[in-house]
């Protein structure tokens, strides 16, 4: 880190930034070449919105997004870097101007998410206050009706903590399948029939389904729909799962050639398909690096 600091002086308008959340009792934090540092307790299963940022004196901050005005002006949050990856390469991939289409973004992970783009802006998306709300994850709930947590905490005498620990870590597929949040053990387990992996399968793939039905109402239709993250440019089964009855918003899956793209960019929709359906491999750093190069440049 030293280095680059030592690098970044002759760049007046870069500031360097440590995210310090991973150092969390593991290493002493030393901060005297920072410009910058955060610590987001999300990342540790804590309420995203709160955490603490160092600034240097003399730095000035200009928010990205303005809204919430939580603390000096400044909006919390983190910026979608798979999200954004996606977006322009599935555009191009698809032959679209992003700027003049209806997107659904399925980032489909251990964590994942679903944004609906119109003409290039996020209008909805399916996490919330925290990362638990929206979609079955690798460990996290999802969408939960509050009166069967609070019901659950009452019976299982759970407190604020046990709750907590509980709808992040002991949820979603690891809870449902009872076995593990691998989508490819989840699949083999449903595939030798065993009933708590093929409910885990198949609801995961139910949830994803609903949202890309609600936003493309919420949208007044959709061009792309694209997938990425672990699951989603990978578990092509997975995939076909999902767009297994979609076919009344203009979808038609390639089966055999959305097999041959697991992994790999590319169109997986027949060509005579209304919406184009796209797997896209995520690459967050050449993001991260091409934006710091726009600002030293």
């Amino acid at each position: 880190v030293r280095e680059i600091a030592e690098i970044l002086k002759d760049y007046p308008n870069c500031r360097l930034h440590l995210d310090a959340t991973q150092a969390i009792g593991k290493t002493q934090i030393d901060l005297s070449c920072a410009d910058t540092a955060s610590f987001a307790p999300h990342k540790v299963y804590g309420l995203k919105g709160n955490g603490v940022l160092f600034m240097k004196k003399g730095i000035v901050l200009e928010p990205l997004i303005h809204g919430g005005e939580q603390e000096r002006g400044l909006r919390a949050g983190t910026e979608n870097v798979p999200g954004i990856v996606g977006l322009g390469k599935a555009a191009e991939i698809a032959g679209v101007d992003y700027n003049n289409s209806k997107i659904i973004s399925c980032h489909l992970g251990n964590g994942a998410s679903i944004c609906a783009i119109k003409n290039g802006k996020s209008v909805d998306t399916s996490m919330g206050f925290t990362p638990v709300e929206g979609l079955v994850m690798g460990t996290r709930c999802g969408d939960l009706d509050l009166g069967a947590l609070i019901y659950i905490a009452e019976k299982e005498n759970l407190d604020f903590k046990g709750m907590n620990n509980l709808i992040n870590k002991k949820s979603g597929l690891l809870g449902i399948s009872g076995k593990s949040v691998d989508m490819r053990d989840i699949r083999a387990g449903k595939d030798s029939g065993d009933e708590r992996s093929t409910y885990a399968f198949n609801m995961f793939a139910y949830r994803v389904k609903k949202y890309i039905g609600a936003y493309a109402a919420a949208m007044g239709g959709v061009d792309v729909i694209l997938f990425t993250g672990g699951i989603g440019e990978n578990a092509w089964f997975q995939r076909e799962a999902i767009c297994d009855g979609l076919e009344f918003l203009g979808c038609t899956l390639d089966k055999a050639e959305n097999e041959r793209l697991a992994g790999q960019d590319g169109i997986i929709s027949t060509p005579d398909s209304r919406v184009k359906l796209v797997s896209v491999t995520t690459n967050e750093e050449l993001v991260i690096a091409t934006d710091t190069y726009n600002l030293v440049k």
